[in-house]
């Protein structure tokens, strides 16, 4: 008798539990699992294009015959957080720094994973620079354009020469 009363004491316990953790979660006083885990764990991107940064804008950029799904940085916080902590960047996948004023702005590999492909773009979306297959450690050494820039990609190492991006290359986007 006993353990019959203490399994439907488990049982009822468990319920409860299930509807107080189903109540947090939303009134949002606890986050979802999946929000905890990737708040608190390296990002690893899928497949898809803007699920490494899920809140952030995605923009489409054409390049020759190809296309680039780029998530958009276009805020200080955004732009100092940039792919650090992504551990993989599915192919056809970046990320583009906006800035509202062209300028000689520096990059650098502060807590990346992986190498990078760095275009810089001018306000007409030509590109003026490219730094090729730059390595997490080179960090802290900075990356600059050969001129001022307003705009910055970062792929996967050595797409820009396989997306057909070269110095002088018109994007679109």
């Amino acid at each position: 008798m006993k353990k019959i009363i203490s399994v439907i004491f488990f049982c009822i316990g468990c319920i409860v539990l299930y509807f107080v953790a189903q109540h947090l979660i939303t009134t949002r006083v606890v986050p979802p699992l999946n929000e905890f885990i990737a708040s608190s764990t390296p990002m690893i991107a899928s497949s898809t294009s803007s699920s490494f940064f899920p809140s952030m804008k995605v923009v489409t950029i054409h390049a020759s015959s190809s296309e680039i799904y780029a998530v958009v940085a276009d805020t200080d916080a955004s732009r100092a957080q940039g792919l650090s902590g992504i551990v993989t960047l599915p192919d056809k996948n970046g990320m583009l720094f906006t800035f509202s004023n062209p300028g000689m702005y520096g990059f650098w590999m502060k807590d990346m994973n992986i190498p990078l492909d760095m275009v810089w773009i001018d306000d007409a979306k030509k590109v003026i620079s490219i730094s090729e297959n730059v390595e997490p450690k080179t960090f802290p050494k900075s990356f600059y354009p050969a001129s001022p820039a307003s705009y910055v990609l970062e792929i996967n190492a050595h797409s820009a020469q396989k997306f057909g991006i070269a110095t002088g290359t018109i994007l679109s986007f």
